[in-house]
């Protein structure tokens, strides 16, 4: 009995030694397969993470788009479309207003009051053909030239105020063009010229001992004697008539009016040197806030172009600085 007693004992410590070494050798396996896959996993990742790497980079907007980059896009787009939004709302306000030309008669065959009463004369045409040419609607008025330029104040209170958008076919001097703005060009500017009685045989030399007579709001003014280095005695502002008159009665020596302007005067003769008083030859003079520009320097270009200023400017064969190239 004790015999088999221990046989059985060492039986069962056998069969459990046996059992443990099968279990370690389990687990040994089972550790030997989770490294191999940790290894992998880790490989892996090691991989996908150069991979990243590499194509950031070669090319980070494809991954990580700049947000500054989105955010300027937008921006651009929303602003051109406020834009477009806007131009459409000014052109629309552009046609659906009636824009005021102000012209100061009588200026010959320039400005005229018609037999008829209407406002007529080669000025006239000519807003016509852009205003027409632009698909405009204006209405044509006539104010006294003061309200335009006044000579003396050296300003233009109906235009500065809004009474008109624009004076018609006035010349671009330094003075105005301090205060205005212009647009268009259809005549040639012409010079400052002296006029005195044919009698008389005064010269530009003398002027500081003469009393030189001027046309209110014209562009040959004082300020353009000035400019030329020239100062006369006195100065006297008056209508274009006037000046005639003033000549021939002896309170002024001499008028500084456009040149050629009064060629036709019987008893008068010039003086041979001409004075440079224009920047620019005759246009619209507008506010330098007005939108006229928008619309009225194409559609005057346009006029030129297509030769309608010249046929307008074939009736009126008196006026010969009409029509700029």
């Amino acid at each position: 009995m004790v015999e088999k007693f221990d046989e059985l004992e060492n039986s069962t410590t056998t069969g459990a030694d046996n059992s443990e070494q099968n279990s370690e050798a389990d687990m040994g396996d089972k550790t030997m397969r989770a490294c191999a896959c940790v290894a992998i996993l880790a490989l892996m990742l090691a991989v996908a993470a150069l991979s990243l790497v590499v194509i950031i980079i070669a090319k980070p907007s494809i991954l990580i788009p700049d947000i500054a980059d989105i955010s300027d896009s937008n921006e651009e787009s929303n602003t051109a479309q406020s834009q477009s939004e806007d131009s459409s709302t000014m052109i629309q306000a552009m046609e659906e207003k009636t824009w005021v030309f102000a012209y100061d008669v009588p200026w010959g065959e320039r400005n005229k009051i018609e037999d008829s009463g209407a406002l007529g004369g080669l000025s006239v045409e000519i807003y016509r053909a852009v205003c027409a040419e632009a698909g405009m609607r204006c209405k044509h008025v006539v104010t006294p030239i003061k309200y335009c330029w006044d000579g003396v104040e050296g300003i233009g209170e109906g235009l500065l105020n809004g009474w008109f958008d624009a004076c018609a076919m006035y010349i671009t001097t330094p003075q105005r063009a301090n205060i205005f703005g212009f647009s268009g060009e259809f005549y040639k500017a012409k010079k400052g010229q002296f006029y005195q009685l044919s009698s008389n045989s005064h010269q530009v030399t003398q002027l500081a001992s003469l009393k030189v007579g001027v046309a209110q709001g014209w562009f040959t003014d004082e300020t353009c004697l000035n400019r030329n280095g020239l100062t006369a005695d006195s100065v006297v502002i008056t209508d274009p008539v006037g000046l005639v008159t003033k000549l021939n009665d002896g309170s002024i020596d001499l008028a500084f009016v456009e040149e050629g302007f009064l060629d036709s005067e019987a008893g008068l003769s010039t003086l041979s040197e001409t004075q440079e008083c224009a920047l620019k030859g005759n246009g619209a003079m507008h506010r330098q806030d007005s939108a006229l520009p928008l619309w009225f320097e194409d559609a005057a270009e346009r006029v030129k172009t297509s030769g309608q200023l010249s046929t307008i400017c074939a009736r009126y064969p008196t006026i010969t600085n009409c029509n700029i190239d």
